[in-house]
């Protein structure tokens, strides 16, 4: 197993043996031997991925991969593939490349900033309004087995998120001062997206309304 943080560049390697002269091409795959090929020619991955140059390939007979700022969602089991000649062909068992989030820091508290309001992958729109910041956004989690053999995403999209900043002055030094916080949150839609070859195990999820 390779583990990183996201945003970091991960090099994934993948080497053979051969006794004479090597000329052929090497392909990596996400999931599944034939499944998503993971190169600059695929959307999802283009401009993340070095390949190993071909003199690296011939002389080193390294097929090695490396993905730049890699994501949570990059997460999974990648498999490398060989071939010689178009004669010779051979994989490897697969290295499971595990993501994880970047910590990073809080931000300041005050009137019309937030802090720790929602964490996760996902795009937020933020609407600020006195001391009422309203928040709609979808939060993306990832669930795979141990082995990494099986993994699909949920998508949580979460609207009328408000938090409300309670203030009073300070009769003494005529400041304000911040009181309560209170933050309430309800989930409007959720939907999953499974990777074969669990798709078909994948059932519809319902999450509650959480107040």
């Amino acid at each position: 197993m390779v583990n990183t943080k996201e945003g970091d560049s991960v090099t994934l390697e993948c080497n053979y043996t051969i006794n004479n002269e090597t000329i052929g091409w090497y392909k990596w795959y996400r999931h599944q031997l034939h499944g998503d090929e993971v190169s600059n020619n695929t959307g999802y991955y283009k401009g993340r991925v070095s390949m190993a140059s071909p003199s690296d390939f011939t002389e080193k007979a390294s097929a090695s991969i490396t993905l730049h700022n890699v994501s949570i969602t990059d997460t999974g089991m990648y498999i490398c593939e060989v071939n010689i000649n178009e004669m010779i062909s051979g994989h490897g068992n697969g290295t499971f490349f595990k993501v994880s989030e970047r910590e990073y820091e809080n931000a300041e508290s005050g009137i019309g900033k937030v802090r720790n309001v929602v964490r996760g992958l996902g795009y937020y729109i933020f609407l600020s309004i006195g001391l009422v910041t309203v928040i709609t956004g979808v939060i993306i989690y990832m669930c795979h087995s141990k082995t990494g053999e099986c993994v699909f995403f949920v998508s949580l999209r979460l609207a009328n998120i408000i938090l409300q900043l309670a203030e009073k002055k300070d009769h003494h030094t005529q400041s304000y001062v911040f009181l309560r916080c209170h933050l309430r949150q309800k989930a409007t839609h959720v939907s999953t997206h499974p990777y074969p070859p669990c798709a078909a195990l994948v059932s519809p999820i319902s999450v509650p309304s959480l107040l």
